[in-house]
């Protein structure tokens, strides 16, 4: 079962928002920056399907119901790498220039970003984003918007599809062993 839950507002200042896992910096290949943003406050929002967060959603808050715009959400051109488990969509302009600190450090951005997924339901807001742990954890993620007179004003990330869908993981890798390197 799927369940919507409002995480809390930010404010974005400029029209720029950074889609990326926290840990890295801004010049990492897998990051998103999305443009022509509108700028104000902006809600929060998780979809979690068996108690993983599915769906991160920011929505300007003059848009009424994400969930109901006639625009469909468009697919961005870039993949959001994980590696940390998390990820997050925050103001560009205040997403720190070089190193985002350490995972202990919870004075660092990416420390508080830890603090929030770890200790507050694997989501929690900060003054300009919102991060959350990244559904199935560290891989490729896609990212979307929705624009409303060519102005960005909804962002989400999707972690998980569908709930019926079956993610069966590889715990024993002994179904391999009868493949030789001549096989690739």
């Amino acid at each position: 079962m799927i369940n919507s839950e409002f995480i809390g507002q930010f404010e974005v200042q400029s029209d720029k928002l950074r889609v990326t896992d926290p840990c890295y910096d801004k010049g990492t290949w897998c990051s998103g920056l999305i443009e022509d943003v509108k700028p104000g406050l902006w809600d929060a929002n998780v979809k979690t399907m068996n108690n993983r967060v599915a769906e991160l959603i920011a929505y300007h808050t003059n848009v009424k119901s994400i969930d109901s715009k006639k625009n469909k959400w468009e697919e961005q051109e870039f993949e959001i790498g994980v590696d940390s488990g998390q990820c997050g969509i925050f103001e560009d302009k205040f997403y720190p220039d070089g190193e985002t600190g350490d995972f202990n450090d919870d004075s660092s951005f990416y420390g508080k970003c830890c603090n929030l997924t770890l200790n507050k339901g694997g989501v929690g807001v900060l003054d300009f984003g919102v991060v959350s742990t990244s559904g199935w954890g560290d891989g490729t993620y896609f990212c979307y918007t929705i624009e409303e007179k060519g102005i960005v004003v909804g962002v989400k990330v999707v972690f998980m599809e569908d709930e019926s869908e079956d993610y069966d993981f590889i715990d024993d890798y002994s179904d391999y062993d009868d493949y030789s390197q001549e096989d690739y």
